[in-house]
């Protein structure tokens, strides 16, 4: 079964990556992720920090106004 990880928990781990200056190997043993997966997380989070984690509960602005629009449409 795939775990799942909600934004919070991203966050902290990259900003422990990133803030902290601990490596990414270090975080992702002591939280128990996979070394990839964190990495992945501060790649995304490098590229757009306002929007990072879309789809872990987190939906872009953009988007949201977009899936209200559809709600209303018949």
């Amino acid at each position: 079964m795939r775990k799942t990880y909600d934004k919070e928990l991203k966050l902290q781990a990259v900003r422990v990556v990133k803030e902290d200056g601990k490596r990414i190997a270090e975080v992702a043993r002591e939280l128990d992720v996979a070394e990839q997966i964190l990495h992945n997380w501060v790649k995304k989070y490098n590229q757009s920090k306002d929007d990072t984690f879309v789809g872990s509960g987190y939906v872009q602005p953009e988007k949201k106004m977009e899936n209200d629009l559809q709600k209303r449409i018949p």
